[in-house]
């Protein structure tokens, strides 16, 4: 049957086929917004910065990067200063075999015999446990929270064992303390971390070894304090 005609013009044969509809767009507004922001160094397609300028303070790289190793060097700095301490500390907590400051008057003097030299490396080895299990918990806790969170937590939280460590009388308690103390080094976890969600794979690198040589300089640095 032909199509009827209205108005003088023949009727237009329907399809019962519809187009395909485009799928609806993920992106979210705070995403869309996040896509017009300008920043102070260049970026790639994921906002990573592509370039490390290290008299640069702008955020969010920057900033970021400078904020990352400055945290990374106190917690480094907390977790290697009890053992330039040693030497006294093992002279007030009365670990040496002929008496603590009451007889001794220079920790030079300090005869430190198996038991002594047994709480001192049970103090070591419990140092580095801590710091592994720690490593280890906040792999994925900084997944999750984020860096800023996560190395916020962990100066924060760490600094209460670096400075109870003074208000430790025995050998048990420094064994202790050491090994709190030792969850300080999970911030080295946070630091790369950090800094690989800022800097793109042509920098990455650098920015990571800066950080984290800056960083390890914590170490040193409490061994001259």
């Amino acid at each position: 049957e032909k199509p009827r005609a209205v108005h003088g013009q023949p009727r237009k044969k329907t399809s019962n086929t519809r187009a395909p509809e485009s799928p609806p767009s993920t992106m979210t507004e705070a995403d869309k917004s996040f896509d017009k922001l300008q920043f102070a160094l260049p970026v790639d397609e994921n906002n990573k910065a592509t370039e490390v300028r290290i008299l640069n303070f702008s955020r969010p790289h920057m900033r970021a990067f400078h904020f990352n190793w400055v945290a990374f060097f106190f917690s480094f700095f907390a977790w290697f200063a009890i053992a330039p301490l040693v030497p006294y500390l093992r002279v007030s907590l009365d670990l040496c075999d002929n008496g603590n400051w009451d007889v001794l008057t220079d920790p030079r003097q300090c005869i430190c015999s198996n038991a002594c030299k047994r709480t001192l490396q049970n103090g070591n080895i419990l140092n580095v446990v801590g710091a592994v299990a720690m490593r280890l918990v906040m792999g994925t806790w900084v997944e999750n929270a984020g860096p800023r969170f996560s190395m916020a937590f962990i100066v924060i939280a760490f600094a209460l064992p670096v400075a109870g460590i003074g208000l430790v009388t025995n050998a048990a308690g420094y064994i202790a303390a050491r090994f709190f103390i030792g969850g300080i080094g999970s911030s080295f976890v946070v630091c790369q971390f950090w800094s690989s969600v800022m800097f793109s794979k042509n920098v990455v690198g650098s920015a990571n070894a800066t950080v984290g040589g800056w960083g390890n300089l914590g170490g040193g640095v409490t061994q001259i304090v």
